[in-house]
């Protein structure tokens, strides 16, 4: 799965919903961290604003859940 959030949505700063699918990045679910990279964010024009990159292979299969669509490299 793909998760895009800042931090104040996954850490629920502002009470909104949750992300889905965040529960194989952190936490006891996470599932093995093939990469993880800090980047910054358009280079200088959001200066010191960064974007953390993660590459996770979970052992189990991922449930699709409503919303979401499983593709493959190809089909993207």
């Amino acid at each position: 799965p793909t998760v895009q959030a800042t931090r104040s949505n996954f850490t629920g700063v502002h009470r909104g919903r949750g992300v889905s699918y965040l529960e194989y990045f952190i936490g006891p679910r996470r599932g093995t961290v093939l990469a993880d990279s800090l980047q910054s964010e358009q280079g200088w024009w959001f200066l010191h604003k960064g974007n953390r990159n993660m590459v996770v292979e979970t052992a189990e299969e991922v449930p699709l859940r409503p919303g979401f669509r499983w593709l493959t490299l190809r089909q993207l």
